[in-house]
């Protein structure tokens, strides 16, 4: 008898040590997930504030854009007023420049996500 009760320790032993390994390890990636839902949640909100930065930085430059239009008229003769080509040179460095960033911020977000 006292055999097997020594067989049928040891199993439960290794049973406990086996269990609590097991509690363990789920802690841990319990702790893990948390970890990384609370990431997400900071990259949630880091990319509302770049959308929200980016939607000023378009109005911002849709003003100036105005600004400039209206700055860079040229008036010929009495009546006429032709716009001048700074006006579009600035369109066209404002698309490019636009387009640049919104390249970047779309290669930012694919990175970060990933």
């Amino acid at each position: 008898m006292t055999m097997e009760n020594q067989v049928i320790s040891s199993a439960a032993n290794s049973q406990n040590v086996e269990h609590r390994g097991l509690v363990g390890r789920v802690e841990e990636l319990t702790t893990r997930l948390q970890h990384s839902l609370n990431d997400v949640d900071t990259a949630k909100r880091d990319r509302e504030d770049l959308m929200t930065t980016y939607r000023m930085v378009i109005q911002e430059r849709a003003s100036l854009e105005h600004t400039v239009r209206e700055v860079c008229i040229i008036h010929v003769g009495g009546t006429r007023c032709v716009p001048s080509s700074t006006d579009n040179n600035m369109k066209i460095y404002a698309r490019i420049t636009l387009t640049v960033e919104f390249i970047r911020t779309c290669i930012f977000l694919f990175l970060f996500y990933v």
